[in-house]
């Protein structure tokens, strides 16, 4: 549409489309959707849907609406969409005028404004858009390979995604409460994403990537988390003052920072200088509650942080307790190794067994504890009992499976290696 002599205007319940390509190859070859003198208004309840292209070799040759000496603007009801994104355009301007004026935005149900790689939403003098920010939501980004800014009328509401990315290809966006909107996770190599975590009730615990959801009537902050961990975090005592923590993490990638044991959720407050080592996914850590020992582990519910990809992950609340003892029912029987194999999955979470020592004197003893359930296959799952001959009072598991992992351990240092007994022979019940 082409009119030099005057502004136009577009009103009333018209809704107009216009598709325009200018095919000539020629350097300058220009094309305008709407180009006019004065103002170019879109009014009452009208709505505009503009695609503009040209094979120009020259930057900005293709513009969606064009004043020579006005602005654009918009105060409809109605939904506007400008699109100069054609890979061919070269640079194109979603809206063009050389008065360096704001164009001017009232009212519109949703204005969007597509341009290429090269381009613009305002071309140039046009000095961007002039709306009242408490109206409107606002975005600006790439969403299907195409450059974007978009505009909705409504009170936004501001979304913050930590780990994660809207439909824009944007950590944070802008919405009207009710709207649709997506985000997805970023991806960690070797993690595979968890769940959704936010400040709205609503979305915790949400368990896919990509997400849909309706925007609520408030801001809106919500984080990405990652299955950082194989095996959960677990504690077993072997003494009132000794004990082990042990869990196994799932990657190591650049950016990697050496799990910490630690209260609450920042990575930065360290109990003691209980920072832990090793070459291996498996950690299997001592930690003793002793006086005037300045990495002493008191009693208490503690996490393990570890940094992997760049992001700290946080694992699941366990305690601490030296003095927790349970004595479990079962079969009996004597065992003269110090170690214990199961030939069947288990799942020992939480399980502690009692024994009696040869020279008669009760003692507690321990299982190499896990939160998560313990494939057979290779693995290896063994108790430690020192070097003396005991009783095995019995004890109670549940078949479950996880793969991958040897944990072959002792769980108190400087003892001989551990050598296997099949738990078969100890009368071992599911429970």
């Amino acid at each position: 549409m082409y009119e030099n002599k005057s502004e136009v205007k577009i009103s009333g319940e018209v809704s107009l489309k216009i598709d325009v390509e200018n095919k000539a190859d020629s350097f300058d070859a220009k094309s305008w959707g709407i180009y006019a003198k004065e103002n170019v208004s879109v009014l009452g309840s009208a709505s505009l849907d503009i695609k503009s292209a040209t094979h120009a070799q020259r930057q900005g040759a293709a513009t969606g609406i064009y004043s020579s000496n006005g602005i654009a603007v918009f105060n409809t009801t109605g939904d506007v969409t400008i699109d100069c994104s054609d890979a061919a355009n070269h640079g194109g301007g979603a809206i063009g005028n050389p008065s360096y004026i704001e164009n001017k935005l009232i009212k519109v149900g949703t204005l969007t404004l597509k341009f290429d790689e090269d381009g613009y939403p305002y071309f140039g003098g046009s000095d961007g858009m002039d709306y009242d920010k408490n109206s409107f939501a606002f975005n600006r980004g790439e969403m299907n390979g195409v450059s974007i800014e978009r505009y909705k009328f409504g009170a936004p509401k501001n979304l913050e995604i930590e780990n994660g990315l809207n439909e824009f290809g944007n950590d944070e966006g802008q919405y009207i409460e009710g709207e649709s909107v997506t985000i997805a996770a970023n991806g960690i190599a070797g993690l595979s994403f968890a769940e959704w975590a936010s400040d709205h009730d609503g979305f915790n615990g949400a368990g896919s990537s990509p997400f849909t959801f309706n925007m609520p009537g408030k801001d809106v902050i919500i984080m990405a988390k990652y299955n950082a961990f194989d095996l959960q975090p677990s504690f077993a005592h072997y003494d009132e003052s000794h004990g082990t923590i042990s869990f196994i993490i799932k990657s190591k990638t650049p950016e990697f920072e050496a799990p910490r044991l630690i209260q609450g959720g920042d990575h930065s407050y360290v109990v003691g200088d209980n920072v832990y080592s090793g070459d291996s996914m498996l950690y299997s850590a001592v930690v003793k509650d002793t006086e005037g020992n300045p990495s002493a582990v008191k009693n208490g519910s503690y996490r393990i942080a570890v940094k992997i990809g760049g992001l700290w992950h946080y694992s699941e609340l366990f305690s601490v307790n030296y003095q927790d003892k349970l004595r479990l029912i079962g079969a009996s029987g004597s065992l003269n190794k110090n170690s214990y194999e199961w030939d069947e999955p288990v799942d020992l979470a939480g399980i502690k067994v009692s024994a009696i020592y040869a020279s008669g004197a009760e003692a507690d003893i321990t299982a190499f504890v896990t939160a998560d359930p313990l494939n057979v296959g290779d693995t290896k799952v063994t108790l430690h009992y020192g070097n003396q001959s005991c009783n095995v009072e019995g004890i109670t598991v549940r078949p479950k499976t996880i793969e991958g992992h040897d944990i072959t351990k002792n769980l108190r240092a400087g003892t001989t290696a551990a050598q296997s007994v099949n738990a078969s022979d100890f009368g071992i019940t599911e429970a």
